[in-house]
């Protein structure tokens, strides 16, 4: 038997978990304890990215993706003084109507990558795509400038070349 006190202390990690409607309406009622909807749900991984989330008799599959940037969770006691708990950087989504890799290109909501496309909130709509283009425009003018040096050198030594040729004639007058 493995004692937990050995493995050190537990990290806690933070993600957002999003569902669909009717099935975060039945989760918020367990987590708040409610008796009449006594109803059973487990959440496994079957690898880093991909995982199921069992209600009851229901099985539906979901995808751990990476947020476009990182979002920061706060705790209250009072409603006046928060302080920060964590910083989310992954949110699991969950689809009970069919398998989200399977969607068309069009309709997924992350890249193959596992990157989301859009972020949680307004601002951050379209962020990853906007970091995406400002990227490839880094690289072309990075591809621009290298063949810019690589032109200029050779440009150098064509000219030092040029100057410093010497025929056997220069050598004996």
């Amino acid at each position: 038997m493995i004692n937990p006190s050995a493995l050190g202390p537990e990290l806690e990690q933070q993600c957002i978990l999003r569902v669909p409607k009717h099935i975060a309406d039945i989760l918020r009622k367990i987590l708040s304890g409610d008796k009449s909807k006594s109803s059973n749900f487990s959440l496994t991984f079957d690898d880093e990215r991909h995982c199921k989330l069992q209600l009851d008799e229901t099985v539906m599959k979901g995808v751990v993706v990476d947020l476009p940037c990182v979002v920061e969770s706060l705790k209250t006691l009072d409603r006046s003084l928060y302080y920060k708990s964590g910083d989310i950087g992954q949110m699991i989504i969950i689809n009970d109507k069919t398998d989200i890799e399977e969607q068309p290109e069009e309709e997924r909501i992350f890249d193959d990558e596992y990157h989301l496309k859009f972020g949680i909130t307004p601002p951050t709509g379209r962020s990853y795509i906007r970091s995406k283009k400002r990227a490839k425009k880094r690289a072309k003018l990075g591809e621009i400038e290298e063949q810019f040096l690589r032109l200029l050198r050779s440009e150098n030594e064509s000219i030092l070349a040029d100057s410093f040729t010497l025929s056997s004639h220069d050598l004996f007058f």
